[in-house]
């Protein structure tokens, strides 16, 4: 699998007519060249070109649109672009940063080979944008490869429905930043990593599921899995599983749904 494209062709798209042109496209204040777009309801996205305008950084959030904390990660991953868009690794991270009312203090970035966004609606601008997010420093060993956390993990083989959801979906997710009373919606990150330790878990998850359960991410202050079965379904859980969702679909609006919706007032 090919997770860098080195020999890629740059600045042959005019990114910023490019996202401009996105539905709702609108200039995120403090950020030059940078801007926020929503294709529907639930996914939020930002984005803004590289210093020398031939690669997109692009940040996605989940309903809820923080323009403070997208300016905050795309200025920083600008600023440290060369680390974050090396090239051979399909996972990057760089420490230092540092986001009001957040506590992460780090950006990651994944590669067109891993995240394959743009794929269906503009597959030209796929291998020019970099997925970037806020992290913690702790989540990286500074060496992963998709070859070695295969051959580390060694347990979840991905069938295709994973791949389908982690390609639209992955790296999205809502923080924890309040206690779980106050919350207005669950929060979750969707990352396959999350698991990459926990396959004992994922097997016996899958075993009473009676699926082959591939991880997606973790939901309730990363108390619980949230896992994809071949057919689509996803289910939830730790020491014991349940159906979260019969399709993907539904597990996304499930889980962007609102479940305190007089908090969001």
């Amino acid at each position: 699998m090919t997770l860098a494209d080195p020999d890629t062709p740059r600045g042959t798209m005019d990114l910023q007519s490019t996202v401009t042109a996105f539905p709702r496209a609108t200039p995120i204040d403090g950020l030059d060249r940078a801007w926020t777009w929503r294709l529907n309801p639930v996914l939020n996205f930002a984005g803004a070109p590289t210093g020398d305008g031939t690669r997109l950084l692009q940040m996605n959030q989940v309903r809820r649109r923080d323009d403070a904390l997208a300016r905050a990660v795309l200025a920083f991953a600008r600023a440290h672009e060369p680390e974050l868009t090396a090239e051979g690794r399909f996972l990057t991270f760089v420490g230092g940063f540092e986001a009001p009312g957040y506590s992460f203090d780090a950006v990651a970035a994944t590669v067109p080979g891993v995240h394959g966004h743009h794929r269906v609606r503009n597959s030209d601008l796929t291998p020019l944008t970099t997925i970037v997010f806020p992290a913690y420093r702790c989540e990286f060993s500074g060496r992963e490869t998709l070859e070695t956390i295969l051959l580390e993990t060694g347990e979840h083989e991905m069938h295709a429905a994973a791949r389908r959801f982690l390609v639209e979906f992955g790296q999205v997710g809502i923080a924890c930043r309040a206690p779980a009373d106050t919350m207005p919606w669950t929060d979750f990150r969707l990352d396959p990593l999350l698991a990459m330790w926990d396959a004992e878990i994922l097997d016996d998850l899958g075993e009473q599921a009676g699926a082959d359960l591939y991880p997606v991410g973790m939901v309730d202050r990363r108390n619980r899995y949230l896992a994809i079965a071949a057919d689509g379904a996803v289910y939830t859980g730790m020491d014991s599983v349940s159906l979260w969702a019969t399709t993907p679909d539904e597990a996304l609006e499930k889980l962007a749904r609102p479940v305190r919706p007089e908090a969001l007032y």
